[in-house]
């Protein structure tokens, strides 16, 4: 199995708890060695974080699917927030765990179930899928993907021209998804825009 983190002590920190003589474990710092290592090893399991750069773990999370669809794949984040659980749940994650909730026996619980061929979400996912409800939770989803990219780099002061270059898509395409995240959000300009991006855990 794989932890995948953009984060070395919280790769590290989650491959040590998981380690056990019955169980293989390699860490993965970017998506690009993930699927390296998918490549390479049999991977069964996937623990994937969904805020990673530049390539985010949601977006991994479709990769993997797509090339390797027998891994089982589990989302870690360190928000517990609608949107996040949403968009893993779009993605078809097997289970999901809050980071900031991580103990030994959760993941070996976690693993042990996804190979059993069932789900694992921790009490407090379930608790915000129960009260919100699956549906709702899709609804309330204020970025895709490609949107979280694009949010990315304009918090870094990128141009429209800039992000198309970095994702290989045109100017216009950009423009295209800002205007569309700005109406979501009510923004009205980018600023407003990464602002309240930043201040409802989005990003």
């Amino acid at each position: 199995m794989i932890v995948v983190d953009d984060h070395e002590f919280v790769v590290n920190a989650v491959a040590d708890l998981l380690h056990s003589p019955a169980l293989d474990v390699y860490v993965a710092e970017s998506a690009e060695h993930a699927l390296t290592l998918c490549k390479a090893y049999a991977v069964d399991v996937a623990f994937i974080d969904a805020r990673m750069q530049p390539i985010s773990g949601i977006r991994l999370i479709g990769m993997i699917h797509k090339k390797y669809p027998a891994v089982k794949i589990v989302g870690m984040t360190t928000f517990n927030e609608e949107a996040t659980i949403a968009e893993f749940i779009k993605a078809g994650v097997v289970g999901f765990l809050a980071k900031g909730k991580l103990n030994k026996p959760a993941l070996l619980n976690c693993v042990h179930a996804v190979l059993a061929g069932e789900t694992f979400f921790s009490l407090e996912v379930k608790k915000i899928m129960a009260d919100v409800g699956t549906k709702q939770l899709l609804a309330n989803t204020h970025l895709s993907v490609r949107e979280y990219e694009i949010a990315v780099s304009l918090s870094k002061g990128n141009s429209a021209k800039e992000i198309g270059d970095q994702l290989g898509i045109s100017k216009n395409t950009v423009d295209d998804y800002k205007k569309t995240m700005m109406e979501k959000t009510g923004a009205k300009n980018s600023n407003e825009l990464v602002s309240f991006l930043h201040r409802n855990g989005l990003m």
